[in-house]
């Protein structure tokens, strides 16, 4: 079975963060690991996120700047050995 990392960019989303962690937790497929990058969320994302984090449910990264949480993503996206590799907007 193929290990699948799900990396999810996120900025002040507290409404949606909680909805969307839930939904990779919820998936049939068991191998796989989540890594929340943070652009600086000021609205209470980041304390869902660590809700989950605690778990052991995720990975959080933060960024204190929209602009170093691109940088984050490309960083991922060349140290990785994706086959594929998926990004999605809300």
């Amino acid at each position: 079975m193929v290990m699948i990392s799900v990396v999810m960019a996120v900025l002040n989303r507290k409404d949606l963060v909680g909805q969307a962690i839930s939904s990779v937790i919820n998936q049939s497929y068991d191998d796989w690991e989540l890594i929340i990058v943070d652009g600086g969320s000021t609205d209470g994302t980041l304390d869902i996120i660590k809700r989950y984090a605690a778990l052991g449910y995720c990975t959080l990264m933060t960024c204190i700047r929209q602009k170093l949480l691109n940088m984050w993503l490309r960083y991922l996206a060349k140290i990785a050995s994706w086959t594929f590799c998926v990004r999605v907007r809300y």
